[in-house]
């Protein structure tokens, strides 16, 4: 849980917080929930504050390995300026940048004089130096499933959002979005095969028409996981059930 406050900890010196060591495994409980196990080393509070601090003030990492390329900072900037500052720079003890690079650049490019940021001052220097890789690693490690992305940048472009604020290129939101034109179905008196794609923007009555329809499409997923696409996974439920009508 993070707590907005400015300039002050949630859990002062002395308050009762859980505390993990390195080297060894720290269990953690949760209402309802097993015991998790998470190593850790020194002392790691649990509630950690946000808090404002002078853009001047903040060191970027030296050694820092992950690159950002002008185009991606004004990106950045111009998610900061629709959205607000979501996700605060993660900093150590001395106001060195652990996370938050990107935004840091882009906040120097909009002009701000203060960023919130969240202090892990907790962190040894080894395991400062592999969280700075392992927060950029794991996010790109994560995947996309493109039914549900089409969807809902289908939805996003109907409802007017400008698209290039998720971050894809224009390219990419052309592949995604791109819809074929269906060629004649029959030729003559031969028909002739179809290859092609067809989206189409789904209306519903209210939420829990929309709901019910994504909790489908997760089953259709989970139950036929080597059809690629939407609409194979309903021809082959269409086909089992027997609803084929001919």
């Amino acid at each position: 849980m993070v707590s907005r406050a400015s300039g002050s900890k949630v859990a002062p010196d002395g308050a009762n917080t859980k505390r993990g060591k390195v080297g060894r495994k720290a269990r953690v409980s949760g209402a309802g929930r097993r015991g998790v196990e998470v190593p850790g080393d020194g002392d790691a509070p649990v509630g950690l504050a946000i808090q404002q601090r002078p853009v001047s003030s903040l060191i970027p990492y030296v050694r820092n390995a992950r690159t950002h390329s002008e185009a991606q900072v004004a990106q950045i900037a111009a998610s900061i300026r629709e959205f607000g500052w979501t996700n605060p720079i993660l900093v150590d003890g001395e106001n060195g940048v652990i996370a938050g690079h990107g935004r840091l650049a882009a906040a120097r490019l909009l002009g701000l004089n203060d960023v919130p940021v969240i202090e892990l001052k907790h962190l040894s220097k080894e395991q400062k130096r592999a969280y700075i890789i392992a927060d950029n690693k794991l996010a790109a490690n994560a995947g996309w499933d493109t039914d549900f992305l089409k969807l809902e940048l289908v939805e996003l472009q109907e409802l007017g959002v400008d698209l290039d604020l998720t971050g894809f290129s224009g390219e990419e939101l052309k592949g995604l979005l791109e819809l074929n034109e269906l060629p004649p179905s029959v030729t003559g008196d031969e028909e002739t095969p179809l290859n092609f794609n067809v989206s189409y923007g789904l209306i519903f009555d209210d939420e829990e028409q929309q709901r019910d329809w994504f909790s489908f499409l997760r089953y259709l997923k989970g139950k036929y996981p080597e059809a690629e696409s939407i609409g194979l996974r309903l021809q082959l439920f269409i086909r089992e059930g027997g609803f084929l009508v001919e």
